[in-house]
């Protein structure tokens, strides 16, 4: 039983740093071209090759010409640029997004920083470690879900 309450509490805690996360966001002005610059990057990352605006709609569950309209904002911004391959298009974050994602991404950090300043470093090696282990497991789960899903 002490494993579904410590189990309830961790949502609970995933729960508050999301919202903190949200209000964060919102106090920078730029929450939403944040998350997607993040989210281009994090794909670019973890696939090694840029994310098509197919991808993009498909992940969402947004129809293309939706994917499409909130990209505009973001190219005539010159935050991304939408390449023309073959058939489909890449979406790739410009040198100015890649500057504004680390302006975003440096303040976050030090918001983070301060409020680790709270604890020790022993408490901070475990809590990294135990999250770590954690977002590992979640990770192999969704993406053995996902892959479930997909076969059916």
């Amino acid at each position: 039983m002490q494993l579904n309450e410590d189990a309830k509490r961790l949502i609970e805690l995933m729960f508050r740093l999301r919202n903190c996360l949200h209000r964060y966001r919102q106090q920078t002005d730029r929450g939403r071209t944040y998350v997607m610059l993040g989210s281009l990057r994090e794909y670019e990352k973890h696939r090694g090759r840029p994310v098509t605006v197919s991808e993009i709609a498909h992940a969402s569950g947004l129809a293309l010409p939706n994917v499409s309209r909130l990209l505009t904002p973001l190219e005539q911004s010159g935050l991304v640029e939408r390449v023309k391959c073959g058939r489909t298009v890449n979406v790739i974050v410009t040198k100015e997004g890649e500057r504004r994602l680390k302006e975003y991404w440096d303040g976050f950090t030090t918001l983070i920083a301060e409020a680790l300043e709270g604890i020790g470093q022993e408490e901070k090696d475990a809590l990294l470690y135990a999250g770590a282990k954690i977002a590992d497991h979640m990770e192999r789960h969704t993406a053995k879900g996902a892959s479930e899903t997909a076969n059916v």
